[in-house]
């Protein structure tokens, strides 16, 4: 699994959370086709004047090869005023929301939450060289787990109400409605199969 693939699924999912509060702007400064350098990450960050910076992740522990080392953990940059409090509320939401282990809340001056100016936090979302976390980064279930947690944290840190974003909205009600539809038309043609085959032998 690429990294990128994750971070940018996950980024236009807590987009789409946050837009449907109605209460705030995201500025995506990333690229959704390529990796961008870091430099170029910060200088896009720093002429938004936005009031925080969330950089998306996927962890990585050794030379490459699988291991056991697993969990999710949040980064802020040492000396930061406020980065703490989003890191705190990012990091306890994730693990409410994904039951997985935490490593904490840390402190390291990663580049772009170094050399952004405002508070910058940057989420690992489980680890990309353990077998079990690795198939959970590959889940779209997970994947929304993990953007709701995002979007839960942020909405606590400015002091919004977030018990819309658990709300469905009347398409996606009827999305949902025609998935299940599909679903128990796709049962009944195996069972039917399996009747024909029967009776064939």
């Amino acid at each position: 699994m690429k990294e990128f693939y994750f971070n940018i699924a996950v980024v236009k999912r807590i987009e789409k959370l946050l837009l449907k509060t109605g209460q705030f702007e995201v500025i995506k400064v990333g690229s959704e086709t390529r990796d961008m350098p870091l430099g170029e990450i910060v200088s896009n960050a720093n002429k938004t004047n936005a009031d925080i910076f969330v950089s998306i992740h996927a962890n990585a522990f050794g030379s490459g090869g699988w291991n056991s080392v697993t969990g999710i953990e949040t980064f802020n940059c040492p000396g930061s005023s406020m980065g703490p409090k989003l890191a705190r509320l990012v990091q306890d939401e994730l693990i409410k929301a994904t039951g997985m282990i935490s490593r904490g809340v840390k402190e390291k001056a990663f580049y772009v939450i170094r050399y952004t100016t405002m508070p910058a936090i940057l989420s690992e979302n489980g680890f990309m060289t353990n077998k079990r976390d690795a198939q959970k980064l590959l889940d779209e279930n997970y994947r929304d787990k993990i953007a709701m947690a995002h979007a839960v944290a942020i909405c606590k840190y400015f002091n919004i109400d977030y018990s819309i974003l658990f709300e469905d909205s009347e398409k996606e009600k009827q999305d949902k409605k025609i998935q299940d539809c599909l679903a128990i038309i796709n049962e009944i043609d195996l069972i039917l199969e399996k009747l024909r085959n029967k009776l064939k032998s």
